[in-house]
């Protein structure tokens, strides 16, 4: 009987948690408000604290969603660290297939050295702040011994959520296709895709169980070790402040970029306002492919209507 109440309450409390992002109470149609024209494939704004929708487009929809894979990435990374197997001071060496795909310039953000150790918590803000895939595939390796079961633990992690055919096949949100064998699961042709509704139950667990991953993911530039030196990168996330889509008034915190060719470019964005926390979903925003902020002001589009 003792175990019967303890899978009850189990079950009870991801009911609660993820309920609210299905079954929103405010829907932009219901009102008198006009209709927002969100310029992309898929999206959402919902409040972070009630999980109360205010505005959805296409929500159920399973698409590709890039990097903003590392949100769940990178959750497990830091329910890990927080568990104590293992600190933000270990150091970490890549492997040269993980060194070499930074080398390449469409995967490139910071440079990693097969001959050289980096701490856990720089390849954190790394993988957060400029979105390195190797960082997070380095992170993925520390926790589950290899990306494959790490990955397996991911997708235990959003079925746990409620979460129903969640697609994922790697760590990082690259195309298998751009990764080497032992990097992912499925065939080479797989794509992580997901929902807005599937992101949106995510970050509301990632953010009401970890709210100072915020601490990291507001950061405009990221200091690097790169050889013998320290470089440093900007922020991928053009909302923040000293950034050049950065509107007073709208303090965006986080959370994380998305970029590849399936998935276009998309935007997880979370900022507080007044006594709450908003957290935006924008994914393929349509536009001309060298307009580099279009997602950013189909997320500006949401926080004003």
């Amino acid at each position: 009987m003792r175990k019967f109440f303890k899978k009850l309450t189990l079950v009870m409390s991801i009911i609660i948690l993820t309920l609210p992002i299905f079954a929103s109470t405010v829907h932009a149609e219901d009102t008198a408000t006009p209709q927002l024209e969100m310029n992309a494939t898929a999206g959402m704004i919902f409040d972070e604290h009630t999980g109360q929708v205010v505005y959805k487009k296409d929500a159920d929809e399973k698409v590709a969603i890039g990097s903003i894979t590392k949100i769940v990435t990178l959750y497990l990374v830091t329910k890990a660290i927080k568990e104590g197997k293992f600190t933000e001071k270990d150091m970490l060496r890549p492997t040269q297939a993980q060194a070499d795909m930074t080398q390449k310039n469409e995967l490139t953000n910071v440079r990693l050295d097969a001959d050289k150790t980096y701490s856990v918590k720089d390849l954190y803000e790394a993988a957060w702040i400029v979105s390195s895939n190797s960082a997070a595939m380095m992170l993925a390796d520390k926790v589950a011994g290899s990306q494959g079961e790490f990955v397996k633990l991911m997708r235990k992690t959003v079925k746990d959520w409620g979460i129903k055919g969640a697609e994922l096949y790697n760590v990082s949100g690259l195309n298998n296709s751009d990764l080497q064998p032992d990097m992912y699961l499925g065939t080479d042709q797989d794509e992580n895709k997901l929902s807005a509704n599937d992101i949106g139950v995510i970050v509301k667990h990632v953010l009401d169980e970890y709210p100072e991953i915020l601490q990291t993911t507001s950061k405009a530039k990221l200091d690097f070790p790169v050889g013998n030196e320290t470089k440093t990168y900007d922020s991928l996330n053009l909302l923040l402040k000293e950034h050049r889509d950065y509107q007073e008034g709208y303090e965006f915190d986080g959370l994380k970029t998305g970029t590849t060719d399936a998935a276009g470019e998309s935007f997880v964005g979370t900022l507080p306002i007044q006594d709450t926390r908003m957290v935006t979903i924008v994914l393929n925003a349509q536009g001309e492919k060298e307009d580099r902020d279009k997602r950013f002001r189909s997320t500006q589009k949401l926080v004003h209507f």
